[in-house]
């Protein structure tokens, strides 16, 4: 796969001066919440003082990071046509049509391989409703712990992870570990993202 190397520059897109605009601006902020984001986390993993704040900026980080995934998404959106209104635009739904079928605009890039490869993190974040899929053991935990932070109640202190309806009780070590897989998983996405772009423009030149 085209990730070999870290790819983090977005290429020249032949289009109409308002839509490169769009794209330019759209992965520039992509890859700077990314880069602030990551400095963040380094820093509350390096600092061994467990206080509010630090928990706060731990949480914020996670955030930050799922939150790439969707703005990665509306790139994608934009630069493929995929006809959806801006509020129904997510990592989760743009790939598949109501009835589950994969939308006729990603097949169009059926060849291109760093698509799949964002597809396939797709998978792992949000996995899929069939018997047959595996879900990844070590990011099963991440929607769920998205989904506590955004609507409910997270606790952090040592012990094992457990929860209710209303409540997560998850270790600091813990949210670390979750939070580092998933920011390893964005930094591939803007790779693969990059490498997209790289490869359907030189489609639109060359075949």
């Amino acid at each position: 796969m085209l990730s070999l190397y870290d790819n983090v520059k977005l290429p020249d897109i032949v289009d109409i001066p308002e839509k490169k605009a769009l794209y330019e601006s759209c992965f520039e902020e992509i890859k700077g919440s990314f880069i602030s984001t990551r400095k963040m986390l380094y820093t509350i993993i390096d600092d061994d003082d467990e206080n509010g704040m630090n928990m706060e900026m731990l949480k914020m980080a996670y955030k930050n990071f799922y939150s790439t995934f969707d703005k990665i998404a509306m790139f994608l959106s934009n630069y493929i046509d995929i006809r959806l209104k801006s509020y129904e635009i997510d990592f989760a739904k743009i790939w598949n049509c109501k009835n589950g079928d994969i939308r006729s605009e990603i097949l169009a890039y059926s060849q291109n391989m760093p698509l799949l490869g964002l597809y396939n993190i797709k998978l792992d974040v949000y996995g899929m409703k069939t018997d047959w899929y595996v879900v990844d053991e070590q990011t099963k935990d991440l929607k769920m712990l998205r989904n506590y932070m955004e609507h409910k109640s997270i606790i952090i202190k040592d012990g094992p992870m457990s929860r209710t309806e209303y409540q997560l009780i998850i270790s600091k070590k813990e949210l670390e570990l979750n939070t580092i897989r998933l920011a390893q998983l964005v930094r591939c996405a803007i790779i693969y993202l990059c490498n997209f772009v790289l490869h359907a423009e030189f489609d639109k030149h060359h075949l």
